[in-house]
């Protein structure tokens, strides 16, 4: 498992995502977040979250305007900015070792 992550990592550097890729992504971005703001309580806790991580409240809607302004150029960029080295937390009496040869 652990060099099958590693290889899709290397791709996704090297090669990029699709076009389709970002755009399935996006979709299920909006989506999910969408549905997350169905209810009052959903709204109130990403507000306290947006004024305690960032010092102001993002508007949900405005959140899903920002990601629908993602080109793919830009998702492409960041893939290539992808460390080379992963990290990886294995809870149990796992080596180093045991995950590269998985």
């Amino acid at each position: 498992a652990y060099r099958r992550m590693r290889d899709i990592v290397s791709e996704l550097r090297e090669d990029g995502p699709s076009e389709a890729e970002v755009e399935r992504a996006r979709a299920y971005a909006a989506g999910a977040r969408a549905i997350a703001f169905e209810n009052t309580g959903a709204v109130a806790r990403h507000a306290a979250q947006q004024t305690i991580v960032y010092g102001e409240d993002v508007d949900p809607d405005r959140t899903i305007e920002l990601l629908d302004r993602v080109t793919f150029d830009e998702v492409k960029e960041v893939a290539a900015g992808v460390a080379d080295r992963l990290s990886v937390a294995c809870v149990g009496p796992h080596t180093v070792e045991d995950l590269e040869s998985a």
